[in-house]
């Protein structure tokens, strides 16, 4: 059986959004209980009265390549089937534009702070001095050209590179743009998954109705060309997984782009899967060459399916997007009319999200409960947020969880166990626990940093330790996730429903 690969994931075409994402309590149906939680407090930030009403203002633009992988130490997490249906398939071990693995944003317009009027005190405000006294210099002396917009991405970058905050990043106007686009379910590509396996680039995924999928593309398509160029030009004499995303994105809406690929023969593709998974050499790829041509255009992400197992609902989901709520509420809605007797919700290789999209899903289910507990520097970022009252189920429920599943993953599935919905099944998930603010600035772009750690209901904390399931079912390298009978941790969260239906 042919399984996936699982380390540094790119997905080829992913941008980043179509409209504002929602503040982590809008939209949420929640209410916010503030508490002075044992945390420094310190002054607030005025908006400059020239921010920018709403991101959505960032101009139209074609996706920049912005990968974030995750990696982990846990060697339980198999390799996943690659024979499933395509609906199902998890996106797994990638952050896009580092969106899916925060679990949650703040969307504000604070802008920076000049530091003209602050002293000399250390940190942050150090280097905004440095830099003034520096560039007063140069405006007072140089005769030498300055690019503004040049200077200013280069010292963000560095600062936030010098920030020991891991999810901390500077985003130009371009990539918040993006990063906008793929919040709201969509970007512009051709709807593929690269993944880099040493020196290959191998597609993993089309995405369902992209015009990769269309064209034939297929997971353990070798990467070969792109409109004819074979990569030997590139800076590693080969093609990067970034490189290939590059040269598809670097056209207009319409446009096409030829892509050239190996097709192995499947024990060729058999055996090279075993040994990328193993760590060994991999062997020699045959197959034929595949020539398809593919559109340049709008791609939907799926947000993730459902569908009934004998009396049992069962959902799966992909992310944490601004879609997540509502599609989990039509879901159970649906599989509770189609006769569901108990529920399970499939978060395994969800890698978050909204916090605000983790609240709806669970106000779902728990009519009167803590979801997440924040615990921040200033008393604005120390929130414990609480359901909103008005569940629709209250079916016996499985979370399946896994070494991917974090951050809004978490805290769902923490939430949901704390206030007894729901057992727990799988693997310890990720331990992502940290929670970050992204503020468009005056000038456009953004920069996201982390503000707070969250706690479970019951004060659990979880980054770097991640959610311990209830019963511990390891997958096995061959299972087909999501199908019943050939995924080990799916059967446990089945037997165990139906010994209470």
């Amino acid at each position: 059986m042919v399984g996936e690969f699982d380390k540094n994931l790119n997905p080829a075409e992913a941008p980043l959004e179509t409209e504002a994402p929602l503040t982590i309590a809008e939209g949420a149906e929640a209410e916010a209980t503030v508490e002075e939680l044992s945390a420094e407090v310190t002054a607030e930030v005025p908006a400059p009265a020239d921010a920018p009403a709403s991101p959505s203002d960032a101009p139209e633009s074609a996706f920049v390549s912005y990968y974030e992988s995750i990696e982990t130490e846990d060697e339980s997490e198999p390799y996943r089937a690659s024979r499933r249906p395509a609906w199902l398939r998890a996106l797994v071990a990638i952050v896009v534009a580092a969106f899916i693995f925060t679990c949650g944003w703040y969307v504000g317009s604070k802008g920076f702070v000049s530091g003209s009027s602050v002293g000399d005190s250390g940190g942050v405000h150090t280097v905004v001095n440095r830099l003034d006294e520096a560039a007063t210099l140069l405006d007072e002396g140089s005769i030498m050209d300055f690019d503004v917009d040049k200077a200013t991405d280069d010292a963000l970058e560095a600062l936030f590179g010098a920030l020991d905050d891991e999810h901390a990043e500077y985003m130009n106007a371009k990539e918040f743009d993006q990063y906008l686009k793929m919040m709201g379910g969509s970007f512009k590509g051709v709807g593929v998954l690269l993944e880099q396996v040493d020196e290959f680039v191998v597609i993993d995924e089309a995405y369902p109705g992209s015009s990769a999928e269309e064209a034939g593309a297929q997971f353990g398509d070798v990467i070969l060309k792109v409109d004819g160029e074979d990569g030997s030009s590139c800076e590693n004499g080969h093609w990067t997984s970034e490189e290939v995303a590059a040269a598809i994105q670097n056209r207009d809406e319409g446009d096409t782009v030829e892509i050239v690929v190996l097709r192995p023969t499947e024990a060729s593709l058999d055996a090279f899967v075993e040994a990328a998974n193993a760590g060994e050499d991999l062997p020699k790829l045959e197959g034929t060459e595949v020539t398809m041509t593919m559109t340049f255009g709008e791609v939907d992400l799926p947000t993730g399916n459902y569908d009934m197992i004998g009396d049992i609902g069962y959902i799966a989901l992909v992310e944490f997007n601004d879609a997540s709520g509502e599609f989990v509420e039509d879901a159970v809605k649906d599989l509770q009319s189609r006769g569901a007797k108990a529920i399970i919700l499939d978060l395994r290789d969800n890698l978050g999200g909204f916090v605000d999209q983790a609240v709806k899903i669970v106000s779902l289910f728990v009519e009167d409960g803590d979801v997440v507990q924040l615990k921040g520097k200033t008393k604005k970022n120390s929130i414990t947020y609480t359901t909103s009252g008005k569940p629709i189920c209250d079916l016996p429920m499985v979370v399946l969880i896994n070494g991917y599943s974090a951050s809004a993953s978490e805290i769902a599935a923490g939430a949901l166990r704390d206030n007894g919905r729901a057992t727990i099944v799988g693997t310890q998930s990720y331990g992502k626990g940290t929670v970050q603010e992204i503020t468009g600035l005056s000038f456009g772009g953004a920069i996201k940093y982390t503000i707070a750690h969250y706690l479970t209901p019951n004060g659990t904390a979880i980054d770097g330790v991640g959610i311990e399931p209830d019963v511990i079912v390891e997958a096995g390298k061959n299972d087909e996730i999501g199908t019943a009978g050939k995924d080990a941790q799916l059967d446990e969260a089945l037997r165990i429903l139906n010994e209470q239906i």
